[in-house]
C-alpha cells in the first residue's frame, strides 16, 4: 500500500492543497465502487479520487460543502448503512505537505465514527442501541368514523424501559447537535414498523420530518426512499408530514423536499396550519395534498366563533386547490361536530385513539404499555 500512497498523483495532489481548508483522507476496502454515495459525491464537489488506493481526498473548511467535520460525518450517517460505516475510516493530512511525508497518518487511520463524539446525552445510547419506538395514532374518515390510516409517533425508552416523549428526545437531539441523525432514524423505524405491523391493504401512513434536518433531499432522504421501498409499503401509501410549519423560513428549501418525495410517488402534508400566516402562504404555495389544521385552533373552535372561521377558511382554500383536509387534536364529540359541520376530510385526536404501540386490530412483536391518563396533557402536545 505504501506504493500506492507514495505514487505521484496523489502526493502531488495534497502537496498541492494549500490555504484555509484542511483535507480529510477517506479509506476503506472498496472505495470508491463499494461507495456509491461518496463517489456521487466526488464527481459532484470535484473531489481527488484514487481508486486503486481506496482513497478520496477531500477539503472542509471554506468554501467547502461541510464546514467541519461534524457535519461531513453526521452527512455520512445519514447517507450509508451501518456496514459502509463501519469500515470507513479517515486521517487528516496537512495541506502543502508531500504526502510521502504523511504515511504515518495513513497507515493509522481511525474509524470514521470515532472522529466525532457521540456521547454526552442518554440520547446517543438510545440511538445506539434501538430504543426508538413507533407508536400509532388513528386518522379516521369524517364520513363514517373508519380508519383511514395511521400517523407514526416517536417515543424512546429508558435503559430501564420507562417511556420518554418527544419532546425530551428532541431537547437533547437539539443540545447533542444530533437532530439530523434522530429525523432520518425516527423516519426509517417508522417506516420500517409500518411495514410490519400487519396494516390492511391501502391503509395510510404519515411520516413526520423537521425541513431543517434535510440540508440537500438527494443526499439526505436516500436511506428513508430505500427504507420505504424496503417495507413494503406502496408509495402512494405514504405521506411525509411536516412538522413545524410554522417555523419554515426557507419555502423554496421545503419546496425541494417536497418535489424529491413526490417524484418518488409518494405524498406530503403540512402540519399546524391555521396556527399563523405561514401555514396558510406555504398552503398556497407549495399545494400540499394533505393539509392538518392546527389541533390548539380545532380545539378553541368549538366555543369561539373567530377560530371557526378560521378553520372554515382553511377549509375552503384547501378544497379549492384539491387538498384534504385533517382536523387534529379532537377530544370531544362536541369537537368533532363542529368540525364534520365546517367540512373537513379526516379526523384526529384522542377521541378515536391515543397514540400507542401498536395500530388498532394490528399486532408488532413487541408491544408496549400506551401512556396514562396521567400523562392526557403532556401526550397531547406530543401527539399534536
Amino acid at each position: 500500500m505504501s506504493a500506492l500512497l507514495t505514487s505521484q498523483p496523489i502526493a502531488e495532489h495534497v502537496a498541492g492543497q494549500r490555504g484555509g481548508r484542511r483535507v480529510l483522507s477517506l479509506i476503506a476496502p472498496g472505495l470508491p465502487h463499494d461507495y456509491p454515495e461518496i463517489q456521487n459525491w466526488a464527481r459532484s464537489f470535484g473531489w481527488s479520487v484514487f481508486p486503486d488506493a481506496g482513497i478520496v481526498s477531500l477539503p472542509l473548511g471554506d468554501g467547502a460543502p461541510w464546514q467541519n467535520l461534524t457535519q461531513f460525518v453526521d452527512a455520512l450517517r445519514n447517507a450509508l448503512n451501518e456496514k459502509q460505516l463501519v469500515e470507513l475510516r479517515a486521517a487528516w493530512l496537512r495541506p502543502g505537505q508531500p504526502l510521502s511525508e504523511q504515511l504515518h497518518a495513513l497507515v493509522h487511520a481511525r474509524p470514521v465514527l470515532s472522529m466525532v463524539p457521540f456521547e454526552g446525552s442518554p440520547l446517543s445510547e438510545i440511538l445506539k442501541e434501538k430504543r426508538i419506538e413507533t407508536w400509532f395514532q388513528p386518522v379516521v374518515r369524517a364520513l363514517d368514523h373508519e380508519v383511514w390510516g395511521y400517523e407514526c409517533l416517536m417515543r424512546g425508552r429508558t435503559a430501564d424501559g420507562d417511556l420518554i416523549l418527544p419532546e425530551r428526545l428532541f431537547q437533547w437531539a437539539s443540545q447533542e447537535r444530533l437532530l439530523f441523525i434522530l429525523d432520518r432514524i425516527c423516519r426509517e423505524t417508522h417506516l420500517y414498523n409500518a411495514g410490519r405491523a400487519g396494516l390492511p391493504p391501502g391503509c395510510n401512513v404519515l411520516i413526520n420530518f423537521l425541513p431543517a434536518a434535510v440540508y440537500d433531499p438527494k443526499h439526505c432522504l436516500q436511506t428513508s426512499i430505500r427504507a420505504a421501498y424496503d417495507s413494503g409499503l406502496s408509495p402512494e401509501q405514504v405521506t411525509f408530514e411536516v412538522v413545524e410549519t410554522h417555523q419554515v423560513d426557507d419555502p423554496e428549501h421545503l419546496r425541494g423536499i417536497l418535489d424529491y418525495y413526490r417524484s418518488h410517488g409518494f405524498r406530503v402534508a403540512l402540519d399546524d396550519v391555521g396556527a399563523g400566516y405561514a401555514g396558510l402562504s406555504l398552503m398556497a404555495e407549495l399545494q400540499p395534498d394533505l393539509v392538518k389544521l392546527d389541533a390548539k385552533v380545532v380545539r378553541k373552535s368549538e366555543h369561539n366563533a373567530a377560530y371557526r372561521d378560521v378553520c372554515a377558511s382553511v377549509i375552503e382554500l384547501a378544497h379549492k386547490g384539491g387538498h384534504r383536509v385533517v382536523a387534529e387534536g379532537i377530544e370531544t364529540p362536541e369537537q368533532c361536530a363542529v368540525m364534520e359541520a365546517l367540512g373537513v376530510d379526516l379526523l384526529q385526536g384522542f377521541l378515536f385513539g391515543r397514540p400507542a404501540a401498536e395500530p388498532a386490530g394490528c399486532r408488532l412483536s413487541v408491544v408496549n404499555l400506551p401512556p396514562s391518563d396521567d400523562d392526557a396533557e403532556s401526550q397531547r402536545e406530543a401527539a399534536s
